[in-house]
């Protein structure tokens, strides 16, 4: 798969630093948010005054204006970060910047705390600045924030414990337009990860009913944990694990006007891998919709894909959102190490459109299409095909042979897997049962130069190589991807065909 962008469409990229979010105005045109600001590494660092500043597009995101002034940062040596802004329904503009007075990997210490600007307009009419004291805590990051239909604005946090080293997450909450900030208790995850990054980290909240809010957060342990709050956010229950895999990265949730809710985030898993047994993989980007308040899923399907050329730890995440259209949605996402070069220190913001239509079709989102699989002395020749997630269908394919494959392997999964997990090196060694777990593989014996090959699943997994059944007990709800493993010579895979039925996911969220 060698296409970036499926199912969507790139508008605009620029440096992180250029586009926040973006969000459409009365007047149509689009608005986002920038920050000239400090190396986080070396905080005496020149520039010494730090801005934010706004830009505006009238061709729906595809060339943006020159940056306008908004606000100077108050003066002071510690960086600071955009988070993300708001524009409420009455009209006030909210931004949030995380502030770092120390950040050290090497000592484990980390210090900082959030500042809130509110202003009457876009103008920045009115400008204050306030340090928010219900949560003073170092955070580095902000993944959404939304407006109830009550009217109370919610924004949700992880904040590092300087007491066990970890994150727990949290929401603070204004019932008068940002003039004063509320906290909510704090919500736990709890492993044996004791890397900065474990915990509670980068909750995304969603109003699902009137006054119910799910909040979905990363985690090291491989899937989401979600909290429930029947309060508007105040209050929060016991965090649980879903059914939602993911690596060790955000999502973003976007409320649809018909009362949908779109998911985005990397539904991956496997190498890189880090710490005790947890995945930095974030290679490529997914979506889903929900109908019932995230009960279940429909479409989990890939919008963002590692491209040929890319580096296996490739980054596509961080995905922010809002409205387009009834039917579709800005995601500004970051790229980092890819085969452009992109680093951490400025990685590249890319501004796409979403329609979530695609999201109910039932059919292959990418084939393999007359593709030749072929192994390498550096590394097995690997192809997928991702499609809707289903708990039950059928795949058939038909392939011709050369004389140098005598076997290959079909990976069946429910998040993408990618090339290098396939492939560890020594010091790679020690994740390799815990990204066996994340798929199945299933050895198939190649007999002839041409042939078909069928797979179906059901509560268990049935394959048909020309005429040999092989049925295997199947510990997975269902998959939404078929990947090929060549680990020598090669196989053209010429047409592919699918049928499915039990188009969604359960994600174990109950409230």
């Amino acid at each position: 798969m060698n296409k970036k962008y499926i199912n969507c469409t790139l508008l605009y990229e620029d440096s992180v630093n250029n586009m926040n979010r973006v969000v459409r105005l009365g007047d149509g045109s689009l608005f986002t948010l920038g920050i000239i600001k400090r190396d986080i590494n070396n905080m005496g660092s020149y520039p010494k005054r730090q801005f934010i500043f706004s830009r505006r597009s009238n061709d729906e995101g595809i060339t943006w204006s020159q940056p306008e002034p908004l606000f100077e940062i108050p003066e002071t040596r510690k960086f600071v970060g955009l988070g993300q802004f708001m524009i409420s329904r009455e009209g006030v503009l909210h931004v949030f910047m995380y502030r770092i007075s120390e950040r050290s990997f090497e000592k484990n210490r980390f210090r900082g705390d959030i500042l809130h600007a509110r202003m009457d307009d876009i103008a920045g009419t009115n400008l204050k600045i306030q340090k928010i004291e219900c949560l003073d805590r170092y955070t580095g990051a902000l993944n959404n924030l939304i407006q109830l239909d009550s009217g109370r604005i919610v924004v949700p946090f992880s904040t590092l414990n300087d007491e066990n080293g970890v994150f727990q997450s949290s929401t603070i909450f204004s019932d008068d337009d940002g003039i004063s900030w509320s906290v909510s208790n704090q919500v736990d995850v709890i492993s044996e990860e004791t890397d900065v990054e474990s915990g509670a980290v980068e909750p995304v909240v969603a109003e699902v009913e009137e006054n119910k809010l799910v909040m979905i957060i990363r985690t090291v342990l491989g899937s989401f944990f979600y909290s429930i709050s029947k309060d508007g956010g105040a209050s929060w229950s016991e965090s649980k694990k879903s059914n939602i895999k993911s690596s060790n990265a955000p999502a973003v949730l976007q409320k649809m006007k018909d009362g949908s809710i779109l998911i985005v985030w990397n539904n991956c898993n496997g190498m890189p891998m880090r710490g005790v047994r947890y995945s930095m993989a974030r290679q490529c980007l997914h979506a889903a919709v929900s109908d019932d308040g995230l009960k279940t899923l429909r479409g989990v399907r890939m919008i963002v894909s590692k491209t040929k050329g890319d580096p296996d730890d490739v980054l596509n995440c961080y995905p922010f959102s809002s409205p387009a259209s009834d039917s579709a949605v800005f995601i500004r996402m970051m790229t980092v190490q890819s085969k452009d070069g992109e680093t951490w220190q400025e990685p590249n913001a890319k501004l796409i459109l979403l329609e979530t239509d695609f999201l109910n079709e039932t059919g292959l989102n990418e084939g393999f299409g007359s593709t030749c699989i072929k192994a390498t002395d550096e590394k097995p020749g690997y192809e997928f095909s991702n499609f809707s997630y289903r708990q039950k269908g059928s795949i058939k394919m038909s392939y011709e042979s050369t004389a140098g494959v005598s076997k290959i392997q079909l990976i069946l999964s429910d998040n993408y897997i990618d090339v290098s997990s396939f492939n560890l090196s020594k010091d790679d060694e020690q994740y390799r049962e815990y990204i066996n777990e994340n798929y199945i593989s299933v050895p198939v014996a190649i007999k002839s130069m041409r042939g078909t090959i069928k797979i179906e699943w059901d509560n268990e997994i049935t394959i048909d190589c020309n005429g040999e059944i092989f049925k295997m007990p199947n510990g997975f709800s269902g998959f939404n991807h078929l990947g090929i493993l060549v680990s020598e010579g090669e196989i053209t895979v010429n047409e592919i065909s699918e049928q499915s039925e039990k188009a969604w996911l359960d994600t174990g969220i109950e409230y």
